[in-house]
């Protein structure tokens, strides 16, 4: 994706830059075609569980789910995100809302999926948060209730777009991966290492995810001759 206008937002000790992209801006239109592309290719397979991951940390792996889900929501589509980053879930600041339960909630038994659904500034566009942070986040994605839930809202909504942790040294990417119709790997031009990749598609092969391809993000001119596999979207 190219380059778009940031702010930057500080989360505790560190900083995180979050994209906020005009409608109408060029960066805009990138993910109106990779939206295009995912239709296309539901055409052939059915795509309705998007699930959006990275190599590593800081590759706008967030940004992206929520870029992609605006534009889902602008076009008309009834959209969900849904943060399973329940190490680090970033969504909520993204959006500005933080609701006080979220999917762990769903998960224990002490909310349904009607009440952790939260409503966005974007007509279409609804978010459900991580909510309290886990002690054991890679159970709680195996757990029975999670996949559940996620065939119950499937119900609900048009396109639901899954956020989970990198991919290249966590495990959590490749157990959301089951109940996915397809995953993409959010790559940064220039700053992710051939190894990392490498890394997060054997991980996602291993646990039979339908990968789809790679969105090189950061794009610029110095940075376009930065090549890896055959997967493009």
């Amino acid at each position: 994706m190219p380059e778009g206008k940031s702010r930057m937002k500080k989360t505790g000790k560190s900083e995180r830059i979050y994209i906020d992209i005009n409608d109408d801006a060029p960066a805009m239109e990138a993910y109106r075609m990779l939206k295009t592309n995912i239709e296309f290719s539901n055409s052939v397979n059915p795509i309705k569980k998007i699930l959006i991951t990275s190599s590593v940390a800081g590759e706008g792996k967030s940004t992206t789910v929520y870029n992609l889900a605006k534009v889902f929501a602008l076009g008309g589509d009834k959209t969900l995100i849904i943060d399973l980053d329940l190490r680090r879930p970033v969504i909520h600041r993204i959006i500005g809302e933080k609701p006080e339960h979220g999917i762990t909630s769903l998960i224990i038994g002490k909310k349904t999926a009607e009440e952790i659904i939260t409503p966005t500034k974007t007509d279409n566009l609804y978010f459900i948060s991580c909510g309290e942070r886990p002690v054991n986040p890679a159970e709680m994605l195996s757990s029975n209730a999670l996949a559940e839930a996620v065939e119950e809202l499937c119900g609900k909504f048009d396109i639901i777009l899954l956020d989970s942790p990198p991919s290249a040294a966590l495990a959590d990417a490749a157990i959301i991966s089951r109940f996915a119709d397809t995953v993409l790997l959010v790559v940064s031009a220039g700053q992710t290492s051939y190894a990392d990749v490498e890394n997060s598609l054997d991980n996602l092969k291993k646990a039979n995810a339908r990968v789809a391809g790679v969105i090189m993000n950061n794009v610029t001119k110095k940075s376009r001759g930065y090549k890896y596999y055959n997967y493009d979207y």
